[in-house]
């Protein structure tokens, strides 16, 4: 830890030196401020006074500038030359009743009707046809192989396999 915080002292004294060597070399040994004070180019003041002849006069009337009347609101605003994708309108999926929470865990004759046995977390459930479950399923017919169940908050019917015929 302390190995790397040495490391990068050096490097930021080793970066500033070479600025510093850097900006001397570039102004011929004189500081910054000076140099910018004293242009090597001369100042428009001087320019004007010196003949025209050294510098053609540019015709700002021939230019060609292209005007648009739509106000420009954001001058920095991200611009592309890619065509934009088609839009395609996307229809939200019709709701969808979760998945049935029931094991079937076996099966009976009572009186001539049959009785299912449920399992759902830890709740057991003895059902038949017309039962209600937990406020949320309906169970509407019972056959030997199949249970339709109907899932109430969206009136969506569901299928339960409950074994073999026998």
């Amino acid at each position: 830890m302390i190995l790397m915080r040495m490391n990068r002292r050096w490097l930021l004294g080793v970066t500033l030196v070479a600025g510093v060597i850097g900006g001397l070399w570039r102004y011929g040994g004189e500081p910054a401020t000076a140099a910018l004070a004293h242009p090597a180019r001369p100042s428009a003041a001087a320019q004007a006074g010196a003949s025209s002849e050294s510098l053609p006069e540019i015709d700002l009337s021939r230019l060609d500038v292209q005007k648009s009347d739509a106000p420009i609101t954001d001058a920095f605003e991200p611009r592309s030359w890619v065509p934009p994708a088609p839009r395609i309108k996307m229809t939200p999926a019709p709701p969808q009743a979760p998945p049935l929470p029931f094991i079937y865990v076996g099966k009976m004759m009572e009186d001539g009707r049959i009785v299912v046995f449920l399992s759902s977390q830890d709740r057991n459930y003895a059902v038949r046809s017309g039962d209600r479950l937990d406020g949320n399923y309906q169970v509407d017919d019972i056959k030997p192989t199949m249970m339709l169940l109907t899932y109430l908050p969206l009136n969506l019917q569901q299928s339960l396999a409950i074994g073999s015929a026998n």
